[in-house]
């Protein structure tokens, strides 16, 4: 493998790796009874995150 695509791709596989777990750290710290105000209030994102949540299993 060429060396410069190495030193490029490494740090943009790492900045990916950083942005799903960012993500994954956002999603399992989000406060219940807020999110289900907000589905409960009809917001569509709040809605389809509960769906996730549910699916999830926790």
């Amino acid at each position: 493998m060429n060396p410069i695509l190495g030193v490029v791709l490494i740090p943009v596989l790492i900045g990916i790796s950083v942005i799903i777990s960012l993500s994954e750290i956002a999603f399992a710290a989000a406060r219940e009874v807020r999110i289900r105000a907000l589905a409960e209030a009809g917001n569509s994102k709040a809605l389809r995150f509960v769906a996730l949540r549910a699916k999830s299993g926790r």
